[in-house]
């Protein structure tokens, strides 16, 4: 086959139609990828990206919107092709056969299931079964099954994976799609390392890793031998891990692409020595970062912050348990949520309770009413576009509206336009301010205010890079740090308060610092962080006194302190009073 796109790249010339050179640049480049011809087939994939631009618009070619789903699901990269994959569905239910529409959702659900969008993968993938059945496009429902069977093992679903894997794998073997097979193993594989069973698993990955082997398959980004490196450390087989990780390295840096080269790294470091896991750590979370794949990112810091933990480094431990714990609660993995809050836990860290509120979600067939409502269509366009009748789409329509609170169409676009949005993050904001600085500056001259605030900023700066906070301002006399956990940015305002009264007994003066600590959602825009949150921990800050730290409510929980202490503030620019207190930090 191969041999075949080879040929076919060759007979492609400069004034032939665009859609001939996507069927042959993405046929090649998928191809080469499988049989692992390591960098040739991800840059004929990405040649393609640039082709898909030139395509008209209103192209209902099938063939086009199937190639333009491989380019995503080959490239595993945060950026390129991926706008392809939602004109590749408009283009499908607008314009294309029926027969076109199994395999473009197939691709859609792929895409969704490697991001923090599980319940639309799983939608997708439902739907693609569906018309698949009706259509008898066979080789798409073992596809689609085996799509859900994976997401079914993530999310701790046994008897949904094992039934699901089950008939993915008998279509496969009836129709001769290994790479469905494959998949199938992988997700039995993971809903045993889910569940603690590492030789369970080890058995369903070993025989993909066979499987592939005898088909002549070599895409680093399918092989299991990451997750068997995996279950032969968890099983005190460190021989064996490394050897399986050294046999996976080659494929992986041949193809040079930021997943492969992510699962590689994570590999080298649960085998690698206490001198060098760090750095394989640190390695495998960079390229994590140009993947969209938001659960193997995830499973690193979990690892990472588990040998942190062993190694007696619990403060480090704790950042990378933290990052783990809240993907995997996002996404809904529940088994391994619970492994990263046991880890957490036995970190010393207080347990606390999880706010679950965001995991009402819609089931898959609501969500694929409501997203096609919220186009503006007719229940009637709506029902013939899914197979539905006008009754159903009625039906799941009222739980949408029960389940959202809302009661309009109008209500529903905006809800969803809102849930599409990047979400934002919950950190930890100090401010912090050095008191009567107007007044030090004229009592001692520019020369020593000079001297006195270079040797402040490194004191404080030390604190916040010991405390694993980061500097987003520093204006004046102030700074504007963000932390990923309250307790760590109360901990580093107490020592600043603590190192500034020792240097004042010893050397008989240290300026006053104020502090004050707040914990909120910002929206990260470069360098910068804004939001509501920002606006009252620097209010805090105003009205704290000198040498004082003053904690808001929020923060305070988050933290798991007492809220001890607790007053209403009047803060300037906040119309409600705010809850907060000052934390005894002297002793």
């Amino acid at each position: 086959m191969l041999v075949a796109a080879r040929k076919a790249m060759d007979l492609v010339r400069p004034g032939d139609p665009p859609e001939s050179a996507v069927f042959a640049h993405v046929a090649y480049g998928v191809l080469a990828v499988l049989t692992g011809r390591g960098s040739d087939g991800p840059r004929h994939l990405h040649e393609s990206v640039g082709l898909f631009k030139v395509v008209p618009v209103d192209s209902a070619d099938p063939l086009v919107l199937v190639c333009a789903g491989f380019v995503g699901l080959f490239l595993r990269e945060a950026e390129a092709g991926r706008d392809l994959l939602d004109r590749a569905l408009d283009q499908a239910r607008e314009h294309a056969p029926t027969a076109a529409l199994p395999a473009v959702l197939f691709m859609l659900g792929r895409d969704a299931a490697a991001t923090d969008r599980w319940p639309l993968a799983r939608a997708h993938y439902e739907e693609s079964v569906r018309v698949a059945r009706e259509t008898t496009q066979f080789t798409f429902i073992a596809g689609s099954m085996a799509g859900l069977a994976w997401l079914d093992a993530l999310e701790g679903r046994v008897d949904e994976c094992r039934a699901h894997a089950g008939e993915a794998l008998e279509v496969a073997e009836q129709y001769g799609m290994g790479l469905y097979k494959a998949w199938s193993l992988i997700a039995l594989g993971q809903l045993e390392m889910g569940l603690g069973r590492p030789d369970t698993a080890l058995g369903h990955l070993l025989s993909c890793e066979s499987f592939l082997a005898e088909i002549s398959i070599n895409d680093p980004d399918l092989s299991p031998a990451p997750d068997i490196v995996d279950a032969l450390v968890r099983l005190g087989r460190l021989a064996e891990a490394r050897e399986a990780a050294d046999r996976y390295q080659p494929s992986a840096e041949a193809k040079g692409q930021p997943f492969a080269l992510a699962r590689a790294a994570r590999a080298r470091a649960l085998v690698a020595g206490d001198h060098r896991y760090i750095d394989e750590y640190e390695a495998a979370l960079r390229f994590h970062e140009a993947t969209p794949d938001i659960f193997e990112r995830a499973r690193t810091h979990l690892y990472y912050g588990e040998r942190l933990r062993r190694m007696r480094r619990r403060v480090d431990a704790r950042q990378q348990l933290r990052a783990a714990l809240k993907a995997f609660d996002q996404l809904g993995a529940a088994p391994w949520a619970e492994r990263a809050m046991t880890e957490l836990q036995a970190s010393g860290e207080t347990a606390r309770v999880r706010d679950d509120s965001s995991r009402q979600q819609l089931t898959p067939q609501e969500l694929q009413v409501a997203l096609t409502l919220a186009e503006g269509i007719t229940t009637r366009e709506a029902a013939a576009r899914l197979y539905l009748s006008p009754k159903t789409v009625e039906y799941h329509l009222r739980h949408v509206y029960d389940k959202l609170e809302i009661r309009s169409r109008e209500e529903l676009r905006t809800v969803l336009l809102a849930q599409s949005r990047p979400a934002g993050e919950r950190k930890a904001l100090m401010f912090t301010d050095l008191e009567g600085s107007t007044s030090l500056v004229e009592a001692i001259g520019d020369g020593a205010w000079h001297d006195l605030s270079a040797w402040l900023d490194a004191e404080l700066r030390r604190c916040f890079v010991e405390h694993t906070g980061r500097e987003v301002d520093h204006a004046g006399d102030g700074f504007f740090v963000v932390f990923d956990a309250a307790g760590d940015a109360i901990e580093c305002a107490v020592v600043i308060q603590r190192r500034l009264l020792t240097h004042r007994r010893l050397h008989g003066y240290a300026p006053q610092v104020r502090i004050g600590i707040h914990v909120g959602e910002v929206q990260p825009s470069g360098s910068a962080v804004r939001g509501a949150a920002v606006h009252r921990a620097a209010r805090l800050c105003a009205a704290a006194r000198g040498d004082s730290i003053v904690v808001s409510r929020e923060a305070l929980e988050a933290a798991s302190r007492p809220l001890t202490g607790l007053r209403k503030f009047e803060l300037k620019g906040i119309k409600q009073p705010v809850e907060a207190a000052e934390i005894t930090w002297e002793g």
